[in-house]
Formats: C-alpha cells, sequence, structure tokens
C-alpha cells in the first residue's frame, strides 16, 4: 500500500495540457478518488491551455491559489524552462511532468515519471541490478525512464524510436 501524501489542506491542484488532451484524461477523477479515500481536503482540476497561453497560464497559478499541477505532453520541456527552480532531475532531463508553487509563489520543477517506473510495486518484486531492457520511444519522459532505469542498475539499455537519431541522441545524453 502506498502511503498517502501529507498535504495541508484545502488545496487546488491541476493537471495542465492541450484542452483535447485534458479534456479526456482520467487524472481529474483518480486523483479526486484518490484524495477522497485519504481524506485529503484537496481539488484536482483540469487546465486547458493553448500553447501561446502556457508561460502566462503557469505563471498565473500561484495567484489563483493553486499548489501544484501535473503536466502533461507536449508542454514538458516549457515547463521546465518556466519554472524557477528545477529538481537535479528535470536538470537531466529537460523535462518536468508536476511543477509546485512554493509559498513564495514560486514555481519548483520536478520530474516523477522515472520515480514511478522504479519504485512502482511490480518493479519491487524485480532486481533490475545487472538486467537488460528495452526502452520504446525518445521522447520527453524516455529521458527520465532511461536515468531512472540506469540508476536502478540495469547493466544494458537498447533504445527503439521511429526515428534512429532521436534514440542515438538519448543514448549519448546517457
Amino acid at each position: 500500500m502506498i502511503a498517502p501524501p501529507t498535504i495541508d489542506g484545502p488545496a487546488v491542484l491541476g493537471v495542465v495540457g492541450l484542452p483535447e488532451v485534458v479534456a479526456s484524461s482520467l487524472s481529474p477523477r483518480m486523483m479526486r478518488a484518490a484524495f477522497e479515500a485519504w481524506g485529503i481536503d484537496a481539488h484536482y482540476v483540469p487546465l486547458a491551455v493553448r500553447p501561446d497561453d502556457l508561460e502566462r497560464s503557469l505563471r498565473s497559478l500561484a495567484g489563483l491559489g493553486f499548489r501544484g499541477c501535473n503536466v502533461t505532453m507536449p508542454y514538458k520541456e516549457a515547463a521546465a524552462a518556466v519554472a524557477d527552480t528545477c529538481s537535479a532531475r528535470v536538470e537531466q532531463t529537460g523535462v518536468a511532468n508536476t511543477l509546485v508553487v512554493t509559498p513564495h509563489g514560486r514555481l519548483h520543477a520536478e520530474a516523477t515519471d522515472g520515480i514511478a517506473l522504479t519504485a512502482a510495486p511490480a518493479a519491487r518484486t524485480v532486481d533490475l541490478r545487472g538486467g537488460r531492457g528495452v526502452l520504446l520511444g525518445a521522447g520527453g519522459v524516455a529521458m527520465e525512464a532511461a536515468l531512472a532505469l540506469v540508476g536502478a542498475g540495469i547493466a544494458r539499455l537498447d533504445i527503439w524510436n521511429r526515428t534512429p537519431q532521436r534514440a542515438e541522441e538519448l543514448a549519448a545524453r546517457l
């Protein structure tokens, strides 16, 4: 069982993405169910944002009372660039899937996809050290996933992508 997060409520959180992406996102329903199950006083809302409005919208989060948001593709690189501060993972990967609004209203970027990949309950039953893996794709999440797998001790990681050059570029960054 995953321990519930500590959130001093009430909190407003959301998911930022293209209108057509967040309209079909299951994140708001899943997060609302999790908050209810854990007794957390928080709201999680979809935030449909057009590309031209992204930076302004992200900079407006603090003023609107948001505590943070998740970020979907294709905005993960832009979110990392807009943030005032970044975690080491974001600095390594250049992508952020989470923005936290600090108490001073600044945006801190975090990358949690790789953590989720290697910390998932199913992954804990598999010892990745010395193993071999295949990563399908070289997009925004791929770099973070690759770093997490390498950090977990995988000995060989083959990267396959429709565009071989992108796979080679990702491998070179590792």
